[in-house]
């Protein structure tokens, strides 16, 4: 099983792409239609130089979009956007910590959407979650210096090139 570095595109093209293939995600999620974002807070000293921002559309629980986006698309398109440092973000991917409390503790805030709507998606957090772990991933304070700083500047020529 490949390796994949949070948080870079392939990481998520690799979660899309085995979605489908685990029926229990849609089946999770079937009542569920919406396009939400996540914005990861800039840590330079993880290569993320500015605020990151990750697309998911769901309709009736069919997987539609998992991409990186510019906060630009974020801001038109979602109905919610969520926000936290990647440290907190990890600390949900790798299940250390629970969504719900992150969000209800203020560690991850509501940037954009109701606030009692987004109680409402709290029961399907575990299975987005579920979505995004499903890979083998590798975050930036767990790479040798030398994988960082490669990582680093490949990161950000990307963002470059595709402007998210």
């Amino acid at each position: 099983m490949a390796t994949y570095i949070y948080p870079t595109q392939d990481w998520l093209e690799e979660c899309a792409k085995l979605y489908p293939l685990i029926p229990k995600f849609e089946k999770a999620l079937q009542k569920l239609s919406m396009h939400i974002c996540f914005r990861i807070e800039a840590e330079p000293d993880w290569g993320i130089m500015k605020n990151l921002f990750m697309s998911a559309v769901l309709d009736e629980g069919k997987l539609k979009e998992l991409t990186l986006c510019t906060e630009e698309y974020a801001k038109k398109g979602a109905e919610f956007i969520m926000t936290a440092t990647p440290l907190m973000w990890k600390s949900i991917i790798v299940k250390e910590k629970m969504f719900l409390t992150a969000f209800i503790t203020g560690k991850i805030k509501l940037l954009k959407g109701s606030p009692a709507g987004s109680i409402k998606l709290a029961p399907y957090a575990p299975v987005m979650v579920d979505i995004l772990a499903q890979v083998d991933l590798k975050f930036p304070d767990e790479l040798l210096s030398d994988e960082l700083a490669e990582f680093k500047d490949s990161f950000e020529v990307y963002r470059g090139k595709t402007g998210v």
